[in-house]
């Protein structure tokens, strides 16, 4: 059975057995939110795009006076937060009216999603497409060495750490 995001898409535009299963892979990690609870908060930069399945969400802004106002309601197959492939930081509230079935998708894997549908050109680290240009669905263009990208380990102090993860960060260049 499709999900709501699916059926939603397959609206606006036909979707591929690639594209189907491309979607279908990027909802596998999913929670439950109950009613009243906030997923991401009004200046948050989320790293993840919120996909509602399930349930009803709305979008808010607090207020002045210390209330909120409602600017939008998020139905079965929207977006709470949508901020593509950016680090946007929001000017909204989403928050659960009632019990939600929540995909959190990746920032990584909604620069995949886009780059496979965009008809121009889209600018993804090789790295994070790269079964796309192992199977032809995308042709690498060009390379800009000039632009780099550093990547982190960051880790909270847990209770029981792991000394593996402890190992790999010490041996780690700049550590």
């Amino acid at each position: 059975m499709q999900n709501s995001l699916t059926r939603k898409l397959a609206t606006l535009a036909e979707l591929s057995p690639d594209d189907r299963q491309a979607i279908e892979h990027a909802l596998t990690a999913t929670r439950f939110v109950p009613p009243k609870q906030t997923l991401v908060y009004e200046g948050d930069t989320p790293d993840v795009t919120h996909a509602i399945l399930d349930g009803f969400a709305c979008r808010s802004k607090h207020l002045d006076d210390g209330g909120r106002q409602i600017v939008a309601y998020v139905l079965p197959g929207d977006f709470g937060a949508f901020q593509g492939a950016a680090a946007v930081t929001l000017d909204y509230s989403v928050t659960a009216l009632s019990g939600c079935l929540v995909a959190e998708i990746p920032r990584s894997l909604m620069l995949r999603l886009l780059a496979r549908e965009s008809p121009g050109v889209t600018l993804v680290p090789p790295v994070v497409v790269v079964d796309e240009l192992k199977r032809g669905i995308l042709v690498e263009r060009c390379s800009l060495p000039q632009i780099r990208e550093r990547f982190y380990a960051i880790t909270r102090t847990r209770r029981f750490p792991n000394p593996l993860v402890r190992e790999l960060l010490e041996g780690a260049p700049g550590a």
